[in-house]
């Protein structure tokens, strides 16, 4: 009686074709996790102006000095672009940009580790009342001229990139 069985080369060439398959489908997860990656950013990012947003009119109990707020202090909050990274802050003076000797930090804002944030310079962005508006300014002063700004979230060491942009209405858009 004959035995039905695989040969070596059948057996061989289904082995090879899973091992490509699993080879393929290993090497195309992580750019698809680092762009969900990505994604995440873009989204918390989006997250965090809304935050700062709603936290406007509320006072920060950072902001007290004495028991007191300082004066001019308008419950305006922002988002302080530096060295890379951005912090959700407190504008405790009143000031419309970030004043380090004055105004608190609420929230530091850690990326995912394959994303970078790409901005011109240094910058906050302020949110105050009573019509919110939006304050561009470096820790100096304000940048009267300046009617919007760009940051981009990127993959690191690729060209995949987010661009989004504010403007002084307090619009955020994200520019394809």
């Amino acid at each position: 009686m004959k035995q039905k069985a695989f040969t070596l080369p059948e057996v061989l060439v289904v082995m090879s074709i899973i091992i490509i398959m699993t080879v393929a489908a290993v090497v195309s997860y992580r750019p698809g996790e680092k762009g969900l990656a990505l994604q995440r950013e873009r989204v918390r990012f989006f997250q965090n102006v809304r935050l700062v947003q709603s936290m406007l009119g509320h006072g920060w109990e950072g902001c007290k000095v004495d028991g007191k707020y300082l004066e001019g202090y308008q419950y305006g909050y922002g988002l302080w672009f530096y060295r890379g990274r951005y912090h959700i802050f407190a504008d405790c003076d009143g000031s419309g940009h970030i004043s380090p000797f004055f105004d608190k930090v609420v929230e530091k804002v850690s990326l995912d580790e394959d994303i970078e944030i790409i901005y011109g310079s240094n910058f906050s962005i302020v949110f105050v009342l009573p019509d919110p508006s939006v304050h561009f300014g470096t820790m100096l002063e304000e940048e009267e001229d300046t009617v919007s700004e760009e940051i981009s979230f990127r993959i690191k060491e690729t060209d995949k990139k987010i661009t989004i942009q504010i403007n002084k209405l307090g619009l955020i858009e994200e520019i394809l």
